[in-house]
């Protein structure tokens, strides 16, 4: 007994291929706890054991935590006593760090964004300053990576990995971080725990926006006014 198929539908089976396809983008998040993912075969490369006790004080220090104190930024600029937390213990895990964990040691900068998805989908990480080597990595952070003000400030998580907004997020954030500003009301990001944008933050999103909205290269390369 079986039932008839098509010619197409054989060769996909025979080929392996996907049954199911679709032109929109998917992102793979698993929820499960880290000990029953399939990445525990693969072992983190965080904590050597060729670290020195002294580097291995520093690195579970938070550098990024340290740099930032170091430069006085304001409390609401610092990673939160829970981020601290997971950042460490992160850092002495065998496993490798899943994405929900990124969203949890985001930028201090970035707290507002409270929704797992949307963060991924936003957002890009990129390693660009050494996790175990704290020295270099306080010398990178006390250049200009790490500025005061917000304009000319990179945003990094909790591993120092740089966080790149997509183009096409430009617009959502933006919108999230004015509507978190207006919906605000007094003390009540004391009472929640969740920490609003600043002002900074939302006009450098807003002159992004105005500048890959409002601007549209010419044939010289030359962002002049886009005129209806």
């Amino acid at each position: 007994m079986g039932r008839t198929v098509t010619q197409m539908e054989a060769l996909t089976v025979i080929n392996a291929e996907p049954l199911v396809r679709s032109t929109r983008e998917f992102i793979h998040l698993p929820t499960c706890p880290i000990r029953e993912l399939f990445r525990a075969a693969a072992p983190a490369p965080y904590l050597k054991n060729s670290c020195c006790s002294q580097d291995l004080q520093a690195i579970l220090a938070v550098t990024g935590q340290t740099a930032r104190e170091r430069k006085h930024f304001p409390p609401h600029r610092l990673f939160t006593d829970q981020q601290v937390m997971v950042i460490r213990d992160e850092l002495r895990a065998p496993l490798r760090t899943d994405r929900v964990t990124h969203f949890s040691m985001r930028p201090p900068e970035l707290l507002f964004v409270d929704n797992c998805i949307e963060y991924i989908r936003w957002f890009e990480r990129e390693s660009v300053c050494p996790l175990f080597n704290p020295s270099k990595a306080l010398e990178y952070l006390k250049s200009s990576t790490l500025d005061r003000k917000e304009e000319n400030y990179f945003w990094l998580d909790g591993f120092n990995y740089k966080i790149t907004v997509r183009r096409a997020a430009l617009r959502p954030l933006y919108e999230l971080a004015i509507e978190r500003l207006q919906n605000a009301r007094p003390h009540a990001s004391q009472r929640t725990g969740l920490r609003l944008p600043t002002p900074g933050t939302v006009r450098l999103l807003g002159k992004l926006v105005w500048m890959i909205e409002g601007y549209q290269p010419t044939a010289q390369y030359v962002y002049t006014r886009r005129t209806q």
